[in-house]
């Protein structure tokens, strides 16, 4: 990665032509490698009175990713429960986890789009993953997941790659 003059947000005036400047470029290689960290989310889940609640989940969050020459991705996405509970495609309670993932990167500006899928694509849950490789080789994300196939959920992470 280029050494920039300076840090980018994620706003959409920061991804405009306007602002980047013609140094600011990733490449490849950059987005290949392991992203780890804390993320929190928030999701709903069984209340124990036959309805659905939200509730905040802790994780310690693992991405590994591949890229090629085009900014194509393939990986997987990881995590550990720290506290509450993670859930399964079935809704079942899980502690730990891992998704494929693909996608792509704009090596322009250092966006990044993933989308969870398993091999039996009936099963996928419908997570997504889009956010940006920051000056500091941590990946800020925002991760969403809606039914049917996945508890709602929504989550903010910055990883540091390690």
């Amino acid at each position: 990665m280029s050494n920039p003059a300076f840090n980018v947000f994620p706003t959409e005036s920061a991804f405009s032509a306007e602002v980047l400047q013609n140094n600011f470029i990733f490449l490849p290689d950059d987005f290949t490698g392991t992203w780890k960290g804390e993320d929190k989310a928030i999701t709903v889940a069984d209340d124990g009175m036959g309805g659905v609640a939200p509730k905040v989940v802790t994780t310690e969050k693992t991405i590994e990713l591949t890229c090629d020459e085009d900014g194509a991705l393939t990986g997987t996405v990881s995590y550990v429960v720290i506290t509450g509970n993670g859930h399964d495609h079935t809704g079942a309670a899980v502690r730990s986890g891992s998704e494929d993932v693909i996608g792509f990167v704009n090596t322009a500006n250092g966006q990044i789009a993933l989308v969870e899928y398993n091999t039996t694509l009936a099963n996928s849950e419908s997570g997504t993953f889009r956010g940006f490789l920051t000056n500091d080789n941590s990946l800020e994300i925002t991760q969403t997941q809606t039914y049917p196939n996945a508890n709602p959920l929504v989550s903010i992470m910055r990883l540091p790659k390690v």
